[in-house]
């Protein structure tokens, strides 16, 4: 359902944009800087960790960095942690339509569509599996930061790893090609194609 969504219309930040993003979001819930020194204790904390996940599709291992959760180590399970404990307190599944939020995350969206262009980018706990692969992908090229398929802790440690390169993505790369003209024995010599019978 939106496959074509995260391929085409989706926006992927990058390592500044994202930690600029967090600054703003801290500054919307919290302008009298009372949390500066302590952002975590924020009532909003957890949801900020979510929608960097949810709505940028960013590595729980960036969140954890530009949030800076500390964790048992910096692959991201700090990050897992928070955002898991979030979606837990939530009434309502999935998050992104919980209506406990909906005042805090309404916020969110606009500050995210009016200066980051992230309208079009549909929440990731929304997807179905293809579509989640392809923008945790995507979004981890641009990043240029990833979170490692090693083992990981389990429980409310585990998060989905960044995959490795969705056949969507690939097919989609050869499709706009093709359309831009690339000739058939260029695109021969640089993907294997087969077909599943």
């Amino acid at each position: 359902m939106f496959l074509n969504r995260v391929l085409n219309d989706s926006v992927y930040l990058s390592k500044s944009e994202l930690a600029q993003l967090v600054s703003d979001l801290y500054m919307e819930f919290d302008p009298s800087m009372k949390y500066e020194g302590n952002r975590s204790a924020m009532n909003e904390f957890g949801l900020i960790a979510w929608f960097l996940r949810n709505k940028t599709y960013a590595p729980m291992s960036l969140i954890q960095s530009v949030m800076a959760i500390g964790g048992v180590s910096k692959q991201g399970y700090g990050a897992s942690a928070v955002v898991s404990n979030f979606e837990d307190s939530c009434l309502e599944k999935p998050c992104s339509l919980c209506g406990s939020n909906y005042d805090q995350l309404q916020l969110m969206i606009s500050l995210a569509d009016k200066f980051y262009n992230l309208s079009k980018n549909p929440f990731l706990d929304r997807m179905d599996d293809e579509a989640e692969d392809v923008a945790l992908y995507l979004a981890s090229l641009e990043f240029g930061a990833y979170d490692s398929r090693k083992r990981q802790g389990g429980g409310k440690q585990f998060f989905k790893p960044t995959p490795l390169e969705p056949s969507a993505v690939s097919l989609h790369e050869l499709l706009v090609r093709s359309a831009n003209g690339t000739p058939l024995a260029t695109l021969l010599e640089d993907y294997t194609v087969t077909l599943n019978s």
